[in-house]
């Protein structure tokens, strides 16, 4: 055992981990090698090839982060080496000209290229004074003679501007400071849009430190001098004048922060805008948030999980390294998050991405820089395609079966044929108590809730696909389905004017599963807006927790009614007929959300007293000990018996640490 104690303790931090250990970031080297020796799943020679794994992944780790830190110290040296000897060029060809000492042709090599191949074009959405100064700067190293500066700064110009030089005198449209003059009074940021790209300009990866000291420099100078701050006085006064305007969104007063303003809650009740949410997580503690790294193409970034966004979005700088802003598409979503502050984004694209090994076509909303703290946030539209759920080691993605929601039922049995695992349960008292509750566990269902789904479409034009043909074997096996579905009353017949269309998807042993494909009928639907919940909000609640039991719902959906107004939409056709559902089906986008609401008004009470913790599908049930750990369990069966839950046993765990 004494090669524990030779490792360091992040790699038995590390080891603990993957043995499901709890432990915390003070233990000492010796606390760890304890805790691990005494887990039930040590074996000394297993423990040896993990911790050599990790060891060895750590090292290929170690060994790829120091090179790739060499590569850009070696990037920056070259591109800093570069500009010096650009500028020392410069220096030495102005001074022969100042000099009248003409350059011999093997000495200097005049620029051959025409400017607009080597100046980007103005982008209006930046400052107008940068582009010029740039312009200038191009124009000179060029040697581009001073009276032609006014045609090649029209070649780099919006139509807007060319339009506006050419309105101007004939003697004063070719005179460059007159043009530049016009241009600064008519494009110039105000000084607080000088002040806001100041306080939130970022680097951008194509552009040298150099560039992002003079942006910076450009920003900040445009909103002292804007201001005709010329003292240190002046520029004091106006950095404790910034500080103190600061107000709360909700009240517009001062002295205090926006979570802790009176008028908060009243506003957010009266708050009517429909708007997606933006999730801007600053002051959210950095150990509590969940990040994953996503790549699209050669540019990778960190993304924020955050279930309390309706929407996928990416900061604008983000974007720019993955698709030419003019390729932008034109949905524009205004976005609300912060009070009754609004953000327009710049428009969307469609990129794949790769979550746990499987693949996701999203759509991103890109928004503007200054208004996004994280480089991307994955919202809650990702769960029309996945499960999200999170354990010890962060968040995980479970995608749903070939895009579209499956149906799958069983009669439920009270008693538990699979064998569910107890072991790990050392005190034969509660291992014994443990074992009656799951075995003698019947969902009676002696109350009901007032919960039940209710679906409204965007417009009245029904949803109407034919059903897909399908081979003798597979019709039969839908009609297989759809007759235990009508004897459990999942389904009914149905002449709706409303019908989806069902595909057969083959599982692993070579069965089939009836999947119903609601898509179209998706795209119609309005959102249910019951919040879903926020993993750090849940992980927060789990941190002071020793002892774990999850409960996996069973048939999760098929618990909840559907509002006998609203039945015919769900409707879908098989060859032999027509159905409509009694339950909520799976497969429609405001499913989640309505089963969550009804979660929640079953186990409100429990809840409450922070005995069950609801997340998605999942019921948590934290504990200090087994002992608090089998009563809360007691009290959690009791609630989800009388409200007739069904379980899932074999997904479950219990009494965990």
């Amino acid at each position: 055992m004494a090669f524990l104690l030779a490792r360091r303790k992040e790699d038995l931090m590390t080891l603990a981990a993957d043995l499901d250990l709890t432990f915390e970031a003070s233990f000492t080297k010796l606390k760890l090698k304890e805790l691990i020796v005494k887990s039930p799943d040590y074996v000394e020679d297993d423990v040896k090839k993990m911790l050599d794994g990790i060891v060895e992944e750590r090292t290929k780790g170690e060994e790829k982060a120091e090179k790739e830190k060499i590569r850009k110290e070696e990037k920056e040296e070259r591109m800093q080496k570069e500009e010096r000897e650009y500028e020392l060029e410069k220096l030495r060809i102005q001074a022969q000209r100042i000099a009248n000492i003409p350059n011999s042709a093997e000495n200097v090599q005049t620029p051959n290229k025409p400017i607009h191949e080597t100046f980007h074009k103005f982008n209006m959405q930046e400052d107008i004074s940068l582009n010029l100064t740039l312009f200038e700067r191009h124009a000179e190293l060029t040697f581009l003679p001073k009276k032609d500066w006014v045609q090649k700064l029209i070649g780099l110009t919006p139509i807007e501007i060319v339009h506006l030089i050419a309105r101007e005198p004939a003697d004063k449209c070719n005179d460059y400071d007159h043009v530049k003059d016009l241009l600064l009074q008519r494009f110039k940021l105000s000084p607080e849009k000088f002040r806001q790209l100041f306080l939130f300009h970022q680097k951008d990866d194509e552009k040298t430190w150099q560039d992002f000291q003079h942006e910076l420099q450009t920003y900040f100078d445009g909103w002292t001098l804007g201001l005709k701050v010329n003292t240190y006085d002046q520029l004091r006064e106006l950095i404790i004048a910034d500080q103190m305007k600061k107000k709360a969104p909700y009240c517009k007063g001062s002295g205090h922060y926006a979570v802790d303003c009176t008028k908060r809650r009243k506003d957010s009740k009266n708050d009517k805008s429909s708007s997606s949410p933006v999730q801007i997580c600053s002051r959210i503690s950095k150990e509590r948030i969940k990040t994953r790294k996503i790549t699209i193409g050669n540019k990778t970034f960190e993304a924020l999980i955050d279930t309390g966004s309706s929407v996928t979005l990416i900061r604008e700088d983000v974007s720019k390294g993955i698709i030419e802003q003019s390729k932008l598409s034109g949905d524009i979503v205004v976005l609300s998050g912060l009070g009754k502050y609004e953000v327009k984004t710049k428009g969307s694209f469609q990129r794949e991405i790769e979550l746990d090994r499987e693949k996701y076509s999203v759509t991103w909303h890109v928004v503007p820089t200054p208004y996004l703290e994280f480089q991307a946030v994955i919202g809650s539209d990702i769960l029309e395609q996945a499960f999200v759920g999170f354990d010890r080691k962060g968040v995980y993605f479970r995608k749903h079966e070939d895009k579209v929601w499956f149906m799958h039922t069983q009669v439920y049995e009270a008693r538990i044929e699979d064998e569910i695992e107890v072991k790990h349960v050392t005190n034969p008292r509660i291992r014994k108590e443990l074992s009656e509750l799951i075995n003698n566990y019947i969902p009676k269902k002696t109350e009901t809730t007032s919960v039940s789904m209710r679906i409204i479409l965007k417009d009245d034009v029904p949803v109407y696909q034919p059903a897909r043909r399908l081979p003798f074997p597979e019709n039969q096996a839908v009609n297989k389905q759809i007759d235990e579905w009508l004897d459990q009353g999942i389904v009914r017949q149905s002449s709706s004017e409303y019908a989806s269309p069902i595909v057969l998807v083959k599982k692993k042993d070579s069965t089939a599963r009836l999947c119903v494909d609601y898509r179209k009928l998706n795209r119609k639907l309005v959102k249910d807006r019951f919040p879903l919940p926020l993993i750090e909000d849940v992980l927060h609640k789990l941190q002071d927790a020793k002892v774990y039991s999850t409960l996996d719902l069973k048939n999760g959906f098929f618990h909840v009614e559907v509002n006998e107004d609203c039945k015919h939409f769900t409707s879908f056709v098989v060859p032999d007929g027509q159905f409509e559902f009694n339950k909520v089906p799976f497969g429609l986008s405001t499913s989640p959300s309505v089963f969550q609401r009804y979660v929640y008004s079953i186990f409100r009470e429990l809840m409450r007293k922070g005995i069950v913790i609801i997340y998605m599908d999942d019921l948590i049930i934290p504990a200090k000990d087994e002992d608090e750990g089998i009563e809360k369990l007691k009290k959690v069966f009791e609630v989800a018996s009388k409200y007739g839950l069904e379980i899932k046993f074999k997904k479950c765990q219990f009494l965990r640490r």
